[in-house]
């Protein structure tokens, strides 16, 4: 009788024990892997090698993620010079181009495993040279835009679209709008010392 008693407490032991394992590894599934969680900090840091698409063309870019900013030191305006120039002057004019800086607010929420970022883009702004002649070109992008940072795997996304150009004062009224996306970019690694 001793025996049955110590026996049925052991297997009573065993349940609970058993039941306790499966309650505290339920916390596992909110973790992002490595036991972190996500937060809308982790888009933060440098991607270099981008590769940004607008129409059939590819630009690779370097994009920098600060905590509230989104910035592009050389977008590729290609496309916009090509839609605002003649044909026969746009080696010229795109040979005129400098770097031309890319801006963009962004505010970023966390959804599952992702950090999902709504881009406020600002104008672009630069020069060019046709037929020997300097011209402003400003451009507006629709607002918002959006982009995405992945937990999984460590990648940035983005989506936005020239919508406007004034150039030399004028609104183009038949510019056709240019999508440029940003194709899933690696953000680098910072080697800790």
């Amino acid at each position: 009788m001793n025996r049955k008693k110590v026996y049925s407490a052991i297997f009573a032991m065993s349940l609970c024990l058993c039941g306790s394992m499966f309650v505290a590894c339920d916390d596992d599934d909110n973790n992002t892997g490595g036991g972190d969680v996500l937060t809308a900090g982790a888009v933060v840091g440098e991607y270099p090698d981008a590769v940004m698409t607008a129409g059939e063309a590819d630009t690779t870019v370097t994009v920098t993620v600060g905590a509230d900013s989104v910035s592009i030191a050389d977008f590729p305006v290609d496309g916009i010079v090509a839609a605002v120039v003649p044909a026969e002057q746009l080696s010229e004019a795109l040979a005129s181009v400098g770097s031309v800086p890319f801006s963009a607010s962004y505010k970023g929420n966390v959804v599952g495993n992702k950090v999902a970022m709504t881009v406020s883009a600002d104008s672009l702004l630069f020069n060019t040279t046709a037929d020997g002649q300097e011209h402003t070109v400003k451009v507006g992008f629709t607002q918002p835009a959006s982009g995405e940072y992945s937990g999984a795997d460590s990648t940035l996304t983005m989506k936005v679209e020239a919508a406007t150009v004034i150039f030399d004062g004028d609104t183009l009224t038949d510019f056709a709008p240019i999508e440029y996306e940003l194709k899933p970019a690696h953000k680098a690694v910072v080697a800790h010392n």
